[in-house]
């Protein structure tokens, strides 16, 4: 597939940076054999200009000057939401971490309370809202709830630019169906506040650590006069941002807080296992450097703390190794490492 954005062949244009993994992931599953997406259909499903993922994707490079202040953002969360809906390269499969996020979701959901599930970034949160929703609308005891709200029972949110107001979280709510939609002249909050009486479907508000203080606001006051279940991820700053009204804290009655340390702060090697296995069974296939890759997998997770950097490492490895298939999975690994942002050496 050609880019849309073209450059005479005797000039070269000029290249800006951006963050080549999230270009490069895109890139490829744009281009890969079968595929639905064209720059045309990635700018419709993320709402930018056209010329903009042209541009971003160009084969010289990011033409775009300021990818990071708008697009990118975006684009993450796109990507994000395909992984999700396991189209992806990594599935979302159940883990300790998931179980932890069901745990809480399941309690919330039993007491139409509010809580809130701190975690630092890529520990895991997103794809265990993504398992919750999937064990809320199967449970037996709510199949025929489920089926009154299209077979899913959750309303689940994930936070990015636009949706970060009160305004805009009102309208993703109404934007899931489950709430109806307005008639004319009535607000979305407005509608919410009506439609959402009594309601037993949670609402689940990933990254609620980027809501607006109207938008805490909105969740709370939407929960005290409509009683619906309400549970907010984010990371450590959530509680910093709740800490900003004390009756939030106390309003906010649940907290669970996730974490793959033991209390010696060593890795907890049963928490992490599941997920390195699947990440390396997922993107690296079977090897016989199995044992190898499960070591630095393990100091990756260990200097990070996060799955996400462990997923972009060896995504950024397999696009190596296509070009050098001299080089063992360990080279790989290593140059990718070289390649990221990082502040430690693998051994």
């Amino acid at each position: 597939m050609q880019d849309a954005t073209t450059t005479p062949p005797d000039k070269k244009p000029t290249t800006y940076p951006c963050d080549e993994v999230l270009r490069a992931e895109i890139r490829a599953l744009r281009d890969a054999e079968g595929s639905p997406w064209s720059n045309g259909k990635i700018a419709a499903a993320t709402r930018l200009n056209s010329s903009y993922i042209s541009q971003y994707l160009n084969e010289a490079g990011n033409l775009v000057q300021t990818p990071h202040a708008s697009l990118e953002p975006r684009l993450r969360i796109w990507l994000r939401d395909l992984k999700l809906r396991n189209r992806n390269s990594v599935a979302t499969i159940n883990c300790p971490i998931a179980e932890q996020i069901c745990a809480a979701g399941d309690l919330v959901y039993r007491t139409s309370g509010i809580g809130c599930v701190i975690g630092p970034a890529g520990i895991g949160k997103s794809r265990g809202a993504d398992v919750l929703v999937k064990k809320l609308s199967s449970f037996e005891l709510r199949n025929q709830e489920a089926a009154n709200v299209g077979g899913i029972f959750a309303t689940l949110i994930h936070v990015f630019e636009g949706r970060h107001t009160a305004r805009g979280l009102a309208a993703a709510i109404v934007e899931d169906g489950k709430a109806g939609r307005p008639s004319r002249g009535v607000s979305d909050a407005e509608h919410c506040f009506k439609a959402l009486k009594g309601s037993t479907v949670p609402i689940i508000v990933d990254d609620a650590h980027d809501l607006t203080t109207q938008a805490i606001k909105f969740l709370f006051r939407l929960r005290e006069t409509t009683g619906v279940p309400v549970l907010m991820l984010g990371v450590p700053r959530l509680l910093e941002r709740l800490a900003q009204d004390g009756q939030w804290l106390r309003r906010a009655g649940m907290k669970w807080e996730l974490e793959i340390r033991d209390g010696e702060k060593h890795l907890n090697r049963r928490l992490v296992a599941p997920l390195i296995e699947h990440h390396l069974k997922t993107i690296i296939g079977e090897t016989d450097e199995h044992d190898d890759l499960v070591r630095l997998s393990e100091q990756i997770i260990s200097h990070a703390g996060i799955f996400g950097s462990l997923h972009e490492q060896l995504f950024l490895a397999a696009i190596l190794k296509k070009g050098s298939p001299e080089w063992t999975w360990r080279d790989a690994v290593k140059a990718a490492h070289k390649r990221l942002i990082r502040d430690y050496n693998l051994n």
